[in-house]
């Protein structure tokens, strides 16, 4: 009994080609190989042609696209250039954002970055001026007061993009579409 070299499929002693795969059997070319015609193998009803061996679903690459994450339309050097400059930004808040506008008018980095911490700092002036405003209610200040926990949460995500040089929208600030 024969076995085909490409599938390792049982062929007949006298066939030309795998009934499973279409590879020749033995290096002999057929009639319609010889012409250039491509050979299609005879399948059994609801037979499918071998594909090779397919890793197991769990083990198969994953390609994602994160429509948040900007980097890549960053500039590698303009981003090692002025990373400090966004760094500063997050840690100093309105004092980063002057030194950074005056230090880096032309990197899109630090425009990307001045964006997401204006967003981030409209954000928390405005939970402060509803809790102000407010503030006789039991509810606002404790509600203003989780709210506010979670921004400085997303500045740390921001401080920790900046550090490592991405340029990605901030959770919480991204849904805010006014800059």
């Amino acid at each position: 009994m024969k076995f085909c070299t490409n599938c390792g499929e049982s062929i007949d002693e006298n066939a030309q080609v795998c009934p499973k795969c279409g590879t020749p059997v033995g290096g002999v070319k057929t009639d319609a190989q010889a012409n250039g015609t491509p050979v299609q193998p005879d399948f059994a009803a609801g037979q499918q042609p071998y594909m090779g061996n397919p890793a197991p679903v769990y083990q198969q690459q994953v390609y994602a696209y994160d429509p948040s994450d900007h980097t890549s339309e960053m500039d590698a050097q303009d981003i090692a250039d002025h990373k400090t400059l966004a760094i500063s930004m997050y840690v100093f808040s309105w004092v980063g954002m002057f030194l950074a506008v005056i230090a880096a008018k032309e990197s899109k980095y630090v425009q990307f970055h001045l964006t997401q911490v204006l967003k981030y700092s409209i954000l928390q002036v405005l939970v402060g001026i509803v809790t102000i405003v407010l503030c006789w209610t039991l509810i606002v200040p404790v509600v203003a007061g989780i709210f506010s926990i979670v921004l400085f949460i997303v500045r740390i995500i921001g401080f920790v993009n900046a550090c490592s040089g991405k340029a990605k929208e901030l959770p919480v600030v991204s849904a805010f579409k006014f800059l």
